[in-house]
């Protein structure tokens, strides 16, 4: 599985280093995400996923930093992710959850993080959340 490297040297890397508080850090990601990647992306095994405005309030509430940063290659990282598992789900959106391993570096450290993608009962893809971020 490809690595996805986080460049800190990029106007939003930036931007999430100079805002002064993690709340601040949290709202410029969502804004980016909201303003720059929501769309559909075409997963590593061929399926159609839609990064929404729900996916930026999941993925940015109680995000940390490390997680803030990575969340801008989400869109990368789902055209390289690895299958992991398909579960049914007792979620009032989504009938099942599928889940993606992926592994990113920041600053020359490796992390592995899963990123979990619900299903509706229409079986549309949702990107839901990115988490278990371990650092390797």
């Amino acid at each position: 599985m490809k690595v996805i490297i986080i460049d800190t040297n990029t106007d939003i890397q930036r931007a999430i280093s100079d805002a002064e508080t993690p709340n601040n850090e949290r709202k410029v990601v969502f804004e980016y995400i909201m303003s720059e990647m929501r769309g559909v992306y075409l997963s590593s095994d061929g399926i159609d996923i839609t990064i929404s405005a729900r996916t930026a309030k999941k993925c940015t509430s109680h995000a940390t930093e490390i997680k803030l940063r990575a969340i801008t290659k989400l869109d990368e990282m789902l055209t390289h992710c690895e299958f992991d598992e398909i579960v049914e789900a007792k979620h009032k959106r989504y009938s099942k959850f599928i889940y993606y391993k992926t592994n990113f570096e920041i600053d020359g450290k490796r992390y592995s993080a899963i990123i979990n993608v619900g299903i509706t009962n229409g079986d549309k893809a949702v990107l839901y959340d990115f988490n278990q971020i371990k650092e390797q």
